[in-house]
């Protein structure tokens, strides 16, 4: 009986754990403490005080690191450095799903497939956020962070995606 309520313990200690765990994938620890996810800037942009508005906070550069724990609409919530305001969700990239294409003209698709209908055909240098893979991740799911399919979402080859960590 001793034994089984030791394994019941572990077995309940373990499953406590695991959802902290599975949260914290997609997190980093936040130079400032507490844990948040890390974002991208797309492209230049400006820190606001407020939700579309306020007074300039900072602006940052192409590929700046912010973090984030708190959406509200299309504005995340941010922090860089000692600095704290808005910005827009477009200009955001989650860092662990941020990638840029390579091939000069790739093809977004409906489903998985070389043979599967075209929806666009992306540029060079396009950012897009990754979020699925296909079993054997020759394929990913993505949506198209900017240029003429800004928004879509469709399936291409990972051979054609590099993963974007910033400056």
């Amino acid at each position: 009986m001793k034994k089984f309520v030791v394994w019941v313990l572990a077995i309940i200690m373990l499953l406590s754990v695991c959802p902290m765990a599975l949260a914290a994938e997609n997190s980093e620890i936040a130079p400032y403490g507490g844990t948040t996810s890390a974002y991208l800037t797309l492209f230049s942009c400006t820190m606001y005080s407020g939700k579309g508005s306020g007074y300039t906070v900072a602006t940052l550069q192409k590929g700046t690191t912010v973090w984030s724990s708190d959406t509200s609409g299309t504005w995340y919530k941010v922090t860089y450095g000692t600095d704290t305001g808005y910005i827009e969700e477009a200009k955001l990239c989650e860092k662990t799903k941020c990638y840029y294409t390579v091939a000069s003209k790739l093809n977004l698709r409906a489903e998985i497939g070389t043979s599967a209908q075209i929806i666009g055909t992306i540029d060079y240098n396009t950012f897009v956020q990754v979020n699925n893979y296909n079993a054997d991740g020759t394929w990913a799911k993505v949506k198209v962070r900017e240029g003429q399919y800004v928004g879509s979402v469709g399936w291409v080859s990972t051979e054609y995606l590099r993963k974007y960590d910033g400056i």
